[in-house]
């Protein structure tokens, strides 16, 4: 029997899915939305471009002579696809990864330059770190973030942050998974912690009913912002025929008032024609007629002037009236729009004021355990811990030396007040 060819380590083969063993991944879990789009991606281009990596085992079982190091949702892809026939292999390349720890900093760097981590992702890969023999230092450097007053500073994590990412650990299944998914926000999941334990599902339940309730009324006000928006739109198109019936009117108090000048005129030369002297009674009879007439269209076209500017005036207040009605309509509809809850992705999480309110109306009060001595030691020593803010960082070392009896209560005080002076 021929004798299998030696992998070297950094060396690039395509390998069955079924070889490869995947029991080390740092994350909560796959999302099968994201197993399935990267499963249409691959079947549409007919193979996967970027390897996976993997390490040898060194005694394997059930066929699996490789530990996936890196490429879960890969892998999980071709897998799902094989299982229609797809018959694809996966590119990976060997690696030598010496210790756990370094499997676990190679898959956690991949995953944080990828995707956004879960909640329940990090609460794992600190987990797994902490595990692997990680100091809390060392966890809180991995997953450093931007700090300080403009944010421009790349700081580690604080404690605050990993303890209540790890607490996430002590909440049941079900909820797990629904802050995994975003179901559940991180401040909503917090306050369940503080929940006690054979309350929490209870109180998530209602959270959620409320939520949804909520969710519900939003929708309904959103419509009706909707419907309030059209029937402006509407109102704007019927305001430019308003606007155009005023100037029309106008310009026939204007054309009124020119026809009046002209009668006015006209009845005016008629006027001083008939007071003029004549030659002959008839021509004077013809002149003071000619009069009369003039006087008549003269008087005629101030009944127009003076229903045109009727007219138009009505025209004029019921415009402006109804201006100012739609001003007042259009600024209680923007006060309406800034006030509604804006659009967003995962605004039907539940938050965690969602989880206070559950909570107070199902009579639950938040669970508050005090500490022991050894555990406010813990807390002090990690308060003292470099790279956290200065002061605190220098209260925290007061508090260690005291507490370990290199100082007095007094002189504490004294430390404790230059510190925060």
């Amino acid at each position: 029997m021929a004798k299998s060819k030696e992998v070297t380590s950094g060396e690039l083969v395509r390998l069955d899915p079924a070889v490869i063993l995947a029991d080390s991944n740092t994350r909560f879990s796959l999302k099968p939305s994201r197993v399935e789009s990267l499963a249409k991606s691959i079947l549409e281009r007919g193979e996967v471009l970027e390897p996976v990596e993997v390490e040898v085992i060194p005694n394997p079982e059930n066929g699996q002579k490789y530990r996936l190091t890196t490429g879960f949702y890969r892998l999980a892809a071709v897998a799902s696809l094989n299982l229609t026939g797809a018959g694809l292999t996966v590119p990976a390349i060997v690696r030598a990864i010496p210790t756990p720890q370094e499997r676990l900093r190679r898959q956690l760097a991949e995953n944080m330059e990828r995707e956004n981590q879960s909640p329940m992702d990090q609460a794992i890969a600190i987990q797994s770190l902490l595990s692997s023999g990680l100091t809390k230092m060392e966890v809180r450097e991995i997953f450093a973030r931007p700090g300080g007053r403009k944010g421009n500073k790349i700081q580690p994590a604080s404690n605050s942050f990993i303890n209540m990412t790890l607490s996430f650990l002590e909440l049941p299944k079900t909820i797990q998974e629904k802050i995994h998914d975003g179901r559940v926000g991180v401040a909503a999941a917090y306050e369940l912690t503080k929940v006690p334990a054979d309350k929490r599902q209870l109180v998530l339940e209602k959270a959620e009913e409320e939520r949804q309730k909520a969710l519900e009324r939003e929708e309904k006000d959103e419509e009706k912002l909707l419907a309030q928006e059209k029937k402006q739109e509407a109102e704007k198109t019927a305001r430019v025929a308003a606007l155009k019936g005023v100037t029309d009117a106008e310009a026939l108090v204007t054309a009124a008032k020119a026809k009046l000048d002209e009668k006015t005129r006209a009845a005016g030369l008629a006027y001083d024609h008939s007071k003029s002297k004549l030659p002959d009674a008839k021509a004077k009879k013809e002149a003071v007629a000619g009069f009369k007439k003039a006087e008549q269209d003269r008087q005629l076209a101030e009944a127009d002037l003076i229903a045109v500017t009727t007219e138009h005036e009505e025209l004029r207040l019921k415009f402006e009236k109804r201006e100012a009605l739609i001003a007042e309509k259009a600024a209680k509809l923007k006060a309406a729009r800034s006030e509604a809850p804006a659009a967003a992705k995962g605004k039907d999480a539940v938050g965690s004021s969602d989880v206070k309110k559950a909570a107070a109306s199902t009579g639950v009060s938040a669970s508050y355990v005090p500490l022991n001595a050894s555990e406010m030691r813990k807390v002090i020593s990690e308060l003292a811990l470099p790279g956290g803010n200065a002061k605190v960082v220098a209260i925290g070392t007061a508090l260690v030396r005291c507490f370990s009896g290199e100082s007095t209560d007094k002189e504490l005080y004294r430390e404790l007040s230059k510190i925060v002076d």
